[in-house]
């Protein structure tokens, strides 16, 4: 029973969606977002990382970088 209560509590603390923060480069043609912010898809990045919604890089056209998927 104790296991039990354990597990509900567990699970009803633990976040299991997604981030509301991402990362972008703000090169302005980046068409990427990146959950954490020394993902490799942002090395090469010349200018500022920028951090945003999630929902503000899906309405700007951006989608998950493939390193992250």
């Amino acid at each position: 029973m104790k296991t039990l209560l354990l597990l509900i509590i567990f699970f009803t603390q633990t976040n299991f969606s997604q981030p509301n923060a991402v990362y972008i480069c703000s090169s302005g043609t980046s068409k990427k977002y990146h959950y954490k912010q020394d993902c490799r898809g942002l090395k090469n990045c010349q200018y500022k990382l920028l951090k945003i919604s999630l929902d503000k890089a899906v309405k700007e056209g951006k989608t998950l970088c493939k390193w992250e998927k």
